[in-house]
Formats: C-alpha cells, structure tokens, sequence
C-alpha cells in the first residue's frame, strides 16, 4: 500500500509539471525556431555545486541533484521540441570548470537525453552544453509488429520482395522508392519498409532480392545507386538484428526517384519451418511469432537507464550487463549465456529478456509480463520465446533479482515449450 501510494504521487507531480522533490526541478524549453523539421539544437544552461544530472525530453527539462547543493535553472532555449526518434545525435559541453558527460543517449533511451555534471569545488558553478539532432523514424516498433504488407500509419508501407533467386551463397536486393523529404528504407528478411520522417508520404517502387536477407550476414554492403539527394546506410543487419536501415534525404521540392542495393555472404535465413531449438522438432513458426500473428522484434527504449526501479526516475527499467549463465533444454542441446539486455514498464506489465551467448547476441529471447512487483525483484509469466531464430508459445515463470534496485544480480527461468521443459539460469 505504502509503494501505491508512493507512486501515485509520483504520477501526479509528473502530470502536472512540477518538481517531484526538493532536490529537483523542471524547467520548459524556450522555442526559438530556426531549426528544420528534421533538424535542431538545444543549449541548457544550469548551477551546479556537487553533483547532478540533466534530462531532456521533447520541451522539458529537469535537473536532479545527486548529492552536493540543490542545483538550479538558468535557460533551456531551444530551435523545437526534440522528437522522439533520432537518427543522429551530438552532445558538446560548452562551459563549466568540472566534468560534463552524455550518460544516456536519447536514441537508446526513449527519447530521453540524461548528462551529468560533476563540480569538483566548492560553491555554485554554472554549466552549459548544447544537444544537436536529427530526427529519424522508430524502428524498434510497429510496423514489423504487423503483418507482411499492412502499414503501421500514414507514413509508412510495406513491400513483400520479389525473389528472383541466382544467389549463390551471397546475395542482393535492389530497391527503389520515391521521396520528397526524408524517409527511412527497412529491409528484413524478404520484407521492406519505407517510413517517412518529415515531407510528403514515401512510396515504394520496388524490391528485388535474389534471396531473404538473413539474420546474421557475415559479411554487408550496402550502395547508393540513383537519385539527387543523399542516401547512407544507418542500420547494419549485422549489428541490428538483421534489420537494415537506409537513409534518403531529398534536398529539393517535389518528388525524386532512389535506388541503391544491399549484398551480403552468409548467414542464417530467418526460419520458415521444420527446426529442434526448444528440444522438439514440430512447430516452428517464424522468427516474430505464430502465423499470422505479431513478432516483437523491438525492445522498447528504457525511461531514465540507470535510474533505478524504484527511484522515481520513469514507469520503465532498462539494464544490460555481462555475466555468466546457462540455457538447458530437456531432449536438446544447452549453451552457455555471457550477457543479458533486460527491460521492464510498470505501466503496461511488459517484460523483455533478451540473452547473449558465444552464439551470438539476442540467441536466446523471451516475453511476458509482470506478476509481482517486490522489494528485491520482479516475478513474470512469460508467453513467448525465440531460442536461435526458432519461435515458440511458452508456459514459464521468471524470477528477477536485483541489486540496490537498478542492477540485475540473477535471472532465473524455468518452464514448457511445446510440451518440453527447460530451465535457464543467469547471474551477473
């Protein structure tokens, strides 16, 4: 009852702007203009005397004080609000006698700029930095969420490619769209993507690939082959889950055609049938989930990173770590897990585990919700899994353990897929 009450009053000083205690304070960005629909800059300007750290979040401040004097506002002047996704992102510290670091990008943070600033001396010193970005289309949801050639919203389409095979063990796809803007180019699999990030309405043309894309090239390039603007790879399937991510950026009014190609060697193809990874050797149904059903491709971005749990910092808890651990399946083959991207949000039960191995990263995948929430850890139920590209309905349980409230210390799993058992288990 005391953790409820606690977090409604949390909740309620967040909706109505004010600060959400003594040692912290909220500030509304000064909107200068100047900047683009894709482009802008914001300079914050603060006092500190000890140590604080600084969050930027679309026309907001806030500053909270670690330790020290309560550290306080002069200006946050901004050329627009900072949107949501980016698809690039600058920090410069500008003024300031002590140390001034990006602690949490807002590309991997939902959105959400955190700096901190240590003064090493005493009494109050003034601080400034400046934040630069371009906006960028979200990737880690919606559209690859839906099925094959249905759209995520006005701004965006899908296209299914068209095989045209002659391979080998390499491969290629070709693409072409229209843009009058900017726009994002995904390729998945044997599925692409356009999204638009500012401008009229992308469209695709074509998609031709000589096979799938697969989930783990060993080997991408990628080639701008027509158009008068600037195209430029910003997702490397290699490092982004198999999902590549062009960039277009038309300089000029009206519409223009783009064509660029993607090859690669090797890899895994994303799996379409048959496959043991659970320890039984029916059912495989895709890499996102159940026929005709949604994948879940994304985690979600994590509120503050590093806040904590319980500290007041967000609905959300995002950590990534190293460790040592172990998946063991009954009647199939175990591995060994190194490291773990976990995340959680309060709001909507959510949780996401995602484990990496000698294997690979994100080898080992599950999703659930939460059941209970306590002092040490979270209790969750989970429903999905995806064990080396193979996906499965799951009947588990997992026990989160934390330490200090925003660190995981063990993860222990243990449940059925497709009627087998299997057991992880996980400390850092």
């Amino acid at each position: 009852m005391v953790m409820k009450a606690a977090w409604l009053m949390l909740a309620g000083s967040l909706l109505y702007g004010q600060a959400w205690s003594g040692n912290e304070a909220v500030i509304q960005a000064r909107i200068r203009g100047g900047g683009s629909p894709d482009r802008g800059k914001c300079t914050a300007e603060v006092e500190v005397d000890g140590v604080a750290e600084v969050a930027l979040s679309g026309s907001e401040g806030r500053i909270r004080t670690i330790n020290g004097q309560p550290a306080i506002w002069r200006r946050l002047d901004c050329t627009g609000p900072m949107p949501r996704n980016f698809a690039d992102f600058r920090f410069q510290g500008v003024d300031g006698r002590g140390r001034q670091a990006l602690l949490h990008d807002p590309r991997t943070n939902n959105g959400v700029a955190v700096v901190r600033i240590e003064d090493p001396q005493g009494g109050r010193e003034g601080y400034t930095f400046d934040v630069e970005w371009r906006a960028g289309a979200d990737w880690n949801t919606g559209g690859w969420r839906r099925n094959r050639g249905e759209s995520w919203d006005s701004a965006s389409a899908t296209i299914r490619a068209a095989i045209r095979g002659g391979g080998g063990e390499g491969g290629k796809c070709t693409a072409e769209v229209e843009v009058d803007g900017v726009a994002e180019v995904g390729i998945r699999g044997d599925t692409g993507e356009i999204r638009t990030v500012s401008g009229q309405p992308a469209t695709w043309r074509r998609l031709e690939c000589t096979a799938p894309l697969p989930s783990n090239p060993a080997d991408f390039r990628f080639r701008g082959i027509d158009g008068r603007g600037r195209q430029e790879l910003i997702g490397d399937p290699r490092t982004n889950r198999g999902l590549a991510i062009v960039r277009i950026e038309d300089p000029q009014g009206g519409r223009e055609g783009y064509t660029f190609d993607i090859e690669w060697r090797g890899g895994s193809a994303w799996p379409v049938s048959g496959g043991s990874g659970w320890g039984a050797g029916q059912g495989r149904t895709g890499w996102g989930g159940p026929p005709g059903g949604a994948g879940w491709d994304g985690a979600p971005a994590t509120g503050w990173g590093g806040g904590g749990w319980g500290s007041g910092w967000g609905d959300t808890f995002g950590w990534r770590g190293s460790g040592a651990g172990m998946f063991s399946p009954e009647g199939g083959t175990g591995y060994d897990l190194r490291g773990v991207f976990l995340t959680m949000d309060r709001r909507s039960g959510d949780v996401q585990i995602r484990f990496d191995s000698r294997l690979g990263a994100d080898i080992l995948q599950f999703r659930g919700r939460i059941e209970r929430i306590g002092n040490d850890g979270v209790e969750a139920r989970l429903y999905e899994g995806i064990n080396r590209g193979d996906a499965a309905r799951l009947d588990a349980r997992a026990r989160i353990q934390l330490r200090e409230g925003n660190r995981v210390r063990a993860i222990q799993i243990e449940g059925l897929a497709r009627g087998q058992r299997f057991r992880v288990t996980y400390a850092e």
